[in-house]
C-alpha cells in the first residue's frame, strides 16, 4: 500500500497554484477548472478550490521533507505572503519551519534526514 494523493481545499485555485508553483519550483497542472495538481515525491498534491462556507484550512499541518531548508523558507518568503515562522531545532534534532498557504492551510517544511519517525 502507499498514499498516492493528498487534497488540500482552498478558496482560491489560481492563488493556491501561484503560491505552491513558487514553494514546489513547478507549474503544476490544472487537473479541472477547480483542481491543481502538483508532483511530489510518489504522492499527487491537489489544491482543490471548495464551495463558499466549506470548511477551510486544515487543522494540521501538511509536511515536507526538503534537502535545502533555507532556500524553501526563502521561497515561501518571495510568495509576499504571511511570512514563515524562523528555522526551529527540535530536541528530537529535527529542523523545521512552519507557514500557511493564502487559504490557511498549515505547512511544516523539516529538514531531509532531521524527521522524526515517531
Amino acid at each position: 500500500m502507499r498514499l498516492f494523493r493528498v487534497t488540500l481545499p482552498v478558496a482560491a485555485v489560481e492563488s493556491a497554484a501561484r503560491f505552491y508553483g513558487a514553494v514546489l519550483g513547478q507549474p503544476g497542472t490544472r487537473a479541472a477548472p477547480d483542481r491543481h495538481s502538483f508532483e511530489v515525491g510518489q504522492v499527487r498534491l491537489d489544491c482543490r478550490q471548495v464551495a463558499d462556507g466549506m470548511p477551510i484550512p486544515i487543522s494540521e499541518p501538511v509536511c515536507f521533507a526538503v534537502h535545502d531548508l533555507e532556500g524553501f523558507r526563502q521561497r515561501v518568503l518571495d510568495t509576499g505572503g504571511e511570512p514563515p515562522g524562523e528555522i526551529i531545532v527540535e530536541p528530537s534534532g529535527e529542523r523545521s519551519f512552519h507557514c500557511a498557504d493564502p487559504s490557511g492551510n498549515a505547512l511544516c517544511f523539516v529538514e531531509a534526514g532531521t524527521e522524526r519517525q515517531d
